[in-house]
């Protein structure tokens, strides 16, 4: 799986929250706090087809974009890489920059004990 820029995974992004096949004009509407033209958004519409993380099918004269990918399979691979990486295989210290960063809020503790002792049984 090709790695998205920042551009493109927010347009994944509005594919993978809408659920369904989306015409660009959709896409744009729903595509927050950018000032992108219609002629960027079909760019990195066609980048992403171009790295096989979505699908175009022709309808008439429109375009729907549908993905390839979930984005569940493209967090894990990201966080993998992230993990590998950035903190060398280390759980440790993964969650000890999650902790001094502040990230972690109490109920976010309580959701991994919950995870681990799932993972235990």
């Amino acid at each position: 799986m090709k790695k998205l820029s920042d551009a493109e995974l927010t347009v994944m992004n509005v594919l993978w929250a809408e659920g369904n096949p989306m015409r660009t004009g959709e896409i744009a509407e729903k595509i927050e706090n950018k000032e992108w033209s219609m002629s960027t958004i079909q760019a990195l519409l066609a980048r992403l087809a171009d790295k096989e993380a979505i699908f175009i099918e022709k309808q008439g004269k429109f375009k729907l974009y549908h993905p390839l990918i979930t984005q569940k399979d493209y967090q894990k691979v990201e966080t993998m890489d992230f993990y590998q990486l950035v903190h060398r295989h280390s759980v440790k210290s993964l969650f000890s920059s999650l902790i001094d960063s502040g990230s972690l809020k109490k109920e976010d503790l309580n959701e991994l004990r919950k995870m681990i002792e799932e993972m235990k049984e």
